[in-house]
């Protein structure tokens, strides 16, 4: 039963279930329409200056750690084949 003491009469003459169906689906969350649904599958800028700093950053350590092993492994392969053929 609807409260008495409110004016809008939205809810006049249903009843208590009703209510609470109406409620249900006008407050229902549509999941696949939200915000965080609608970015999971795309890519976002980020324009902040920190955050490309720390790209750049991260990704340049990476890289300087992929080039240490790979060097490494160049030199190593050549004193290899120094011994080898010299």
């Amino acid at each position: 039963m609807p409260c008495l003491c409110y004016p809008n009469k939205t809810f006049a003459g249903m009843t208590e279930e009703a209510i609470i169906a109406l409620l249900v689906r006008d407050t229902a969350i549509r999941t696949n329409e939200t915000i965080a649904a609608i970015f999971k599958k795309k890519c976002r800028e980020d324009a902040r200056f920190s955050s490309k700093v720390i790209g750049l950053v991260s990704s340049s350590v990476m890289i300087s750690m992929l080039l240490l092993v790979v060097l490494s492994d160049c030199c190593k392969l050549r004193q290899d084949w120094l011994r080898i053929h010299g």
